[in-house]
């Protein structure tokens, strides 16, 4: 039985990569974390439901009107103390799968994949508007 799942969101910088704006988006503070990266937990004892709240900083004019955020790490935490590892980007560390791929590590802290999914990198994703 699945009794946690954990997910981090990252935000990317800039709308476009490609545009003439080379400025940096800084978006919301958001909840404990501050601007960027947030985490969420969503428990089975809260009918994995959850909640966070970010906050524009009105001294801080970034020239951003939309801001791009992506799940980069997903973990699916079971009662029984396993812990699978859910590809949802791409890790460039290594020390996370990359989307397809599903991981557990084993009892010996080794990597094992598990299987694959059909959740494409950075598919898991939320735009928000000023």
């Amino acid at each position: 039985m699945i009794d946690n799942i954990e997910m981090v969101f990252d935000m990317k910088f800039r709308d476009d990569y490609e545009s003439e704006f080379n400025g940096v988006c800084v978006g919301p503070k958001w909840d404990d974390f501050g601007a960027g990266e947030f985490s969420i937990l969503l428990e089975q004892k809260s009918n994995f439901k959850s909640s966070i709240k970010g906050k524009f900083v009105n001294e801080i004019d970034d020239r951003c009107d939309n801001y791009f955020y992506y799940a980069r790490y997903l973990n699916v935490n079971m009662s029984n103390g396993e812990t699978f590892y859910v590809g949802v980007a791409t890790d460039y560390g290594g020390v996370y799968p990359d989307a397809p791929n599903i991981w557990k590590v084993d009892s010996n802290k080794e990597i094992e994949l598990i299987f694959t999914s059909n959740i494409e990198r950075y598919s898991i994703n939320f735009e928000l508007s000023k």
